[in-house]
């Protein structure tokens, strides 16, 4: 055994700071496709799932507006009122990142960002996007082509 395999033997080899990192190759994989966390390609089913819940989710959000009081107590009493909700797939799939008052763990962005990949053909298996899909199968049906 040379000098140096006896003095990094039971050593953590570290990577050299002048190299930047660069994910294992797959040569067997398409561009896109991670089998480390369990990449694979939508259905075109999930596609259509996906453009519905994507579309519905873009032109239903919530938006509040002030409204004049029924009752006005002083001059210019406004209340607030809902003019428009998220649609209603939207709110239940959030009940489960509920966690209390101002607690929602669940980013609308984030969930936009997975449908659009769903639509671009790729589901990831780390991302919101199997979760959504599941949940999108059962409260968001197809309509049936007869």
């Amino acid at each position: 055994m040379s000098e140096q395999q006896e003095r990094t033997k039971g050593k953590a080899r570290s990577r050299r700071p002048d190299v930047k990192y660069r994910p294992v190759k797959q040569s067997h994989a398409a561009p896109g496709i991670d089998h480390r966390t369990a990449t694979r390609y939508s259905t075109p089913e999930e596609k259509e799932l996906a453009e519905m819940a994507l579309y519905d989710l873009e032109q239903n959000q919530n938006r509040i507006i002030l409204a004049p009081a029924p009752g006005p107590h002083f001059e210019g009493h406004k209340i607030r009122v809902v003019e428009t909700r998220n649609p209603q797939w939207y709110i239940d799939f959030g009940a489960q990142y509920w966690k209390g008052d101002r607690e929602f763990t669940l980013k609308r962005s984030r969930v936009i960002q997975a449908l659009q990949r769903v639509v671009k053909g790729r589901v990831r298996g780390n991302g919101h996007e199997r979760e959504l899909l599941e949940w999108l199968k059962i409260h968001l049906p197809l309509p049936q082509n007869s």
